[in-house]
């Protein structure tokens, strides 16, 4: 008696064919990207495929990977996602905050009205711990707020130069420039150039936490920061 193959039977035998002949592995990806649909006519194929369990030694079927490379995939969307919304309400939060900042400084009356407005607002607007404004000899008399040449030169020459905010940690000679007897609590700081048509000085915030200024964070809202606070400087200048 002649014994009929099945199609599905068909379907088993040509993909152990497939298996067994010298097709790369790109080829046979290429055919079933190009059959979407094989999977679907050929149930029993995709039934008897077999994958190592990522960190186990047993097999799963093609389907229970499946399965977890979406539910992998969707944590990861899941966190992205949550991590976008933190962003934007950081973002939102450091809106309203440059927003009041410009109020307080367009009711300024005075240079040291613009100084008090700085230290006293950045402090917890910000998130910052210490800070320290420092205008150059042809903006200020007060030596107190005055940057040295030296400082010019050597220890912020980088910041002044570029014309763009530096974050990260300061080194020794800065901090105790800045902020004597704080050496051993500053972790990290932002360099924020204040400018107008010249140069006016640097604005420095720097914060007890090593992540609050990192290297790699954004300085779009800094770059803001500096600019109202130099618009207000220029506005008593000298």
């Amino acid at each position: 008696m002649k014994t009929h193959t099945t199609e599905n039977d068909n379907a088993v035998l040509a993909a152990t064919q497939i298996a067994e002949s010298n097709l790369s592995a790109e080829q046979v990806a290429e055919y079933l990207f190009n059959h979407p649909d094989y999977f679907a006519e050929h149930t029993d194929v995709l039934a008897k495929l077999v994958l190592p369990h990522p960190g186990a030694g047993t097999a799963v079927s093609l389907m229970e990977r499946q399965a977890a490379v979406l539910r992998t995939k969707n944590q990861e969307l899941e966190a992205k996602l949550l991590e976008l919304v933190h962003i934007a309400r950081d973002n939102e939060r450091l809106s309203n905050q440059l927003h009041n900042l410009a109020s307080e400084l367009l009711a300024t009356q005075s240079l040291s009205d613009v100084i008090a407005v700085v230290q006293d607002s950045l402090r917890d607007a910000f998130k910052t711990d210490f800070i320290s404004l420092r205008l150059l000899p042809a903006v200020t008399d007060d030596t107190d707020l005055l940057l040295s040449a030296h400082a010019q030169s050597i220890l912020f020459s980088e910041v002044l130069r570029s014309g763009k905010p530096i974050c990260g940690r300061l080194n020794d000679a800065q901090i105790n420039y800045l902020f004597s007897g704080h050496t051993d609590e500053v972790a990290s700081a932002a360099l924020v150039p204040l400018k107008a048509v010249t140069l006016l000085g640097v604005l420095v915030l720097a914060s007890r936490d090593p992540q609050r200024f990192h290297p790699g964070m954004g300085h779009l809202f800094l770059s803001h920061l500096g600019d109202l606070i130099s618009s207000a400087i220029t506005t008593y200048q000298k």
